[in-house]
């Protein structure tokens, strides 16, 4: 699986469990804008990438991991983001879109997103639509949302010129707030 398909597939088990409030969304009800697809009949929704894997930081969050067998592991830990379009297409899609609004309220939904790796935030409000279709009108509604995450690991190959550190020098001199003679010293080696 990517990425890109792991966050999908995240939006869309939030939408199956908390869009519709008389019930789960089926998984066929739920499609993906990126794939080409049949319009079905009745209510559905249609998740939209607008932003995959925006980076906002990782200082700091790095860790090698594994370097003493096997292929040696880098553990990041920086925070990234993503945007979805999520619209619904049906007589009650105001009420489902607005459902899963407010479904962020709710710590078990939002105990169920962060097994799923993720956080969801609305990035604007639920947005109506009527349009007509000839004799009929089409009722739509659409919210974008922020998904936070972070990437866990990587691989980094073979483990040749990794160097495993065996003791630290650590030098510490405090000295008074007013510029007086140190208050501590303190020289010392630390062995792993």
């Amino acid at each position: 699986m990517t990425l890109r398909n792991d966050l999908i597939q995240a939006v869309r088990t939030w939408i199956k469990s908390y869009g519709d409030p008389a019930g789960a969304i089926s998984d066929a009800q739920v499609k993906n804008s990126d794939l080409d697809f049949q319009r079905p009949e009745g209510a559905y929704a249609e998740v939209m990438p607008l932003i995959i894997d925006r980076k906002l930081t990782d200082l700091g969050d790095e860790q090698l991991h594994g370097i003493s067998g096997g292929l040696p592991t880098l553990a990041i830990g920086g925070k990234r983001e993503a945007i979805f379009r999520i619209q619904f297409f049906n007589d009650d899609a105001v009420e489902w879109a607005s459902n899963l609004g407010l479904s962020l309220s709710r710590p078990d939904v939002m105990s169920t997103l962060a097994d799923l790796g993720v956080s969801i935030v609305p990035e604007t409000a639920v947005t109506p639509i009527t349009l007509s279709m000839g004799a009929r009108r089409e009722i739509r509604a659409f919210m974008d949302v922020l998904v936070n995450y972070r990437i866990r690991t990587a691989t980094l190959g073979a483990a040749e010129g990794v160097v495993e550190a065996t003791s630290v020098d650590l030098s510490v001199d405090f000295t008074e707030t007013d510029g007086g003679s140190p208050v501590l010293e303190l020289d010392t080696t630390i062995t792993l």
